[in-house]
C-alpha cells in the first residue's frame, strides 16, 4: 500500500489510521485538541493567547512578504475536518521558522506581511499564532489577503506575484523582498523574490544564502552607498 498525501476533506485521521495503518497516520509533529488536529508543543499557539492587535504598517520600513508552505517547512499543507495537515505525515510544520527568525534578527524595523493562502482559510490573526516565535509574530502587521477586497472572488486564482504586487503598490511599500516557493506573478520583479524549492524550503542552505544576501542589498540603511557593481534602480518595485 501507498501513502496518501492528499487528504480527503471528509476523512478521520484516528478512524482510518486505526483501521489501516499502513495507509493512513496521524501526521508527526501533529496532535488533537479540541477535535482538531494541531502542531506538538510549541508548534501551537492559541490565538486566544497571542497578542491579538496588528501594528500599523509602516511603508518606509522595510517589508518581508512571507509565504508558509515550502518556505517555513518543506512541505504542502491541507485543509481538512480536522484542521490543517502536513502534506506528507511526516513534515513538521514551521521547521525553519529558526532560520527565518535568525536571517531577519540584523534587522530591527523588519516588518513581516503574510502572503501564505493559510490567511485565507484561517483568518489574520490565526494564521499569525501559528508562527512559533515570539519575535516573529511581533513583526507581522499585515496580510495581503482581505476578505472584504474587491478580488476576494478571483483572489484564489491570482498568481502569488500578483497578490505581493498589489500590496506593494496600494501602500507604496519602498522596499520590500517576498519569500515564496512561486514564481508566478513576480515577473520583472525577481530581484525582490527569494525563491524556495518545493519540498525544500528554507532548508536549502543556497537559498538561506541568497536570502542573507538579499536583505543586506535591500535593507540596509538607505543613506548607505551601493554595494560594488550594485546599481540603485534595483531597489525600486
Amino acid at each position: 500500500m501507498t501513502l496518501l498525501r492528499h487528504y480527503p476533506l471528509d476523512i478521520d485521521l484516528d478512524l482510518s489510521g486505526s483501521a489501516l495503518p499502513g495507509v493512513w497516520a496521524l501526521p508527526s509533529g501533529m496532535v488533537k485538541r479540541d477535535d482538531a488536529m494541531v502542531p506538538r508543543g510549541e508548534y501551537y499557539a492559541n490565538p486566544t493567547a497571542l497578542e491579538t492587535g496588528r501594528r500599523e504598517l509602516d511603508a518606509l520600513s522595510p517589508v518581508l512578504y512571507v509565504d508558509f508552505d515550502n518556505v517555513t517547512h518543506r512541505c504542502d499543507a491541507y485543509k481538512t475536518e480536522q484542521g490543517i495537515v502536513p502534506s506528507d505525515p511526516a513534515g513538521r510544520f514551521f521547521e525553519f521558522a529558526p532560520v527565518l527568525e535568525k536571517l531577519v534578527r540584523p534587522y530591527p524595523t523588519l516588518q513581516i506581511v503574510l502572503s501564505t493562502s493559510w490567511v485565507e482559510v484561517l483568518g489574520f490573526d490565526e494564521a499569525r499564532a501559528q508562527l512559533p516565535i515570539a519575535s516573529l509574530r511581533a513583526r507581522v502587521v499585515d496580510c495581503t489577503y482581505h476578505p472584504n477586497s474587491e478580488f476576494v472572488a478571483s483572489w484564489s486564482t491570482m498568481p502569488r506575484g500578483q497578490q505581493v504586487l498589489r500590496h506593494v503598490r496600494r501602500h507604496g511599500i519602498q522596499r520590500w523582498l517576498a519569500i515564496d516557493d512561486m514564481r508566478a506573478g513576480f515577473e520583472g520583479n525577481e530581484a525582490h523574490l527569494i525563491h524556495c524549492q518545493q519540498g525544500v524550503g528554507l532548508g536549502d542552505k543556497d537559498v538561506q544564502g541568497l536570502f542573507a544576501k538579499k536583505l543586506t542589498t535591500m535593507f540596509r540603511p538607505p543613506e548607505s552607498p551601493p554595494l560594488d557593481g550594485e546599481s540603485s534602480d534595483e531597489h525600486s518595485p
